[in-house]
């Protein structure tokens, strides 16, 4: 059985007033972990920089007796810039997302989050996450445990190989990526992340000899 949680901490479902600390939460995540920009995006920011160039030569070559060419101009880039934008801050917030967290609270702060996301026959856990002036005083286990519980197994997770002894303790298993469905393997984004490992925690009836 686990251990309690130490004093002064709780363990709980993420509310809708916990939005902004998850964010500045998982802002200090992405920095830390050195997430790369997605596919995606990079062509977006791509596509944003291309349309500035060419609205400033169009400015620079036809200064005079183009002005709806360059308003429609104008307009393109800004219709370029402004979904570049929603993307990005729909990427990096959790304004939908929330009902999905689970929290570290201490004393009225956020302090560590896990995103769990269940579908129909298995769980996805990511961006576990402590603060650092609150690692390696077991808080994270907690988390993770208390998550689990919740979690609808087969759980699935990836991590950077320097975590693994870390889940492993916690009963999850390493899993070669090519055995996992197209669905967990998109779901787990291994495509976009080369430097993670796939792991696995079955339920007692589930689990694999």
């Amino acid at each position: 059985m686990a251990a309690p949680v130490p004093i002064h901490y709780t363990i709980r479902p993420a509310n809708r007033s916990d939005q902004r600390q998850l964010r500045i939460l998982l802002q200090t995540f992405i920095r830390e972990q050195s997430i790369p920009i997605p596919p995606s995006v990079q062509v977006l920011g791509w596509a944003i920089l291309g349309g500035v160039i060419a609205l400033g030569l169009h400015l620079i070559l036809f200064p005079a007796g183009g002005l709806a060419a360059s308003i429609r101009a104008l307009l393109g880039v800004g219709a370029i810039v402004g979904m570049g934008m929603m993307s990005l801050f729909f990427r990096f917030t959790v304004s939908d997302d929330w009902p999905q967290f689970w929290v570290v609270e201490h004393r009225g702060r956020l302090i560590g989050c896990a995103k769990l996301c269940r579908y129909k026959n298995y769980s996805t856990l990511y961006n576990v996450l402590i603060a650092i002036p609150w690692r390696r005083q077991g808080i994270g286990t907690h988390l993770v445990r208390r998550v689990t519980q919740a979690a609808l197994k087969p759980l699935y997770l990836a991590c950077r190989p320097e975590r693994i002894a870390f889940y492993k303790r916690l009963g999850f298993e390493q899993v070669p990526a090519h055995t996992l469905s197209a669905a967990i393997y998109r779901d787990l984004e291994l495509t976009a992340r080369s430097d993670i490992v796939p792991l696995v925690l079955w339920s007692d009836g589930d689990r694999k000899g």
